[in-house]
């Protein structure tokens, strides 16, 4: 199988959980209980890189010591 090139405008499953740094099963976890990042469901399911990005972006943890 040929490794498709990462169009950040549509990420797969795989691709966007690579992104994230998170197993592609744990990502569809995720989905599945409203947690995760922002998707799209057209023809299947698919991420934006700017929607990875905001979802990174919200679980930044804010040291006061």
């Amino acid at each position: 199988m040929a490794v498709q090139p990462i169009n950040p405008e549509r990420m797969n499953n795989e691709q966007a959980a690579e992104y994230l740094g998170i197993s592609p099963g744990y990502l569809v976890n995720l989905r599945a209980r409203g947690e995760g990042p922002d998707y799209y469901k057209l023809g299947g399911v698919f991420y934006k890189e700017s929607d990875l990005d905001k979802y990174i972006e919200s679980k930044k943890q804010v040291n006061n010591g």
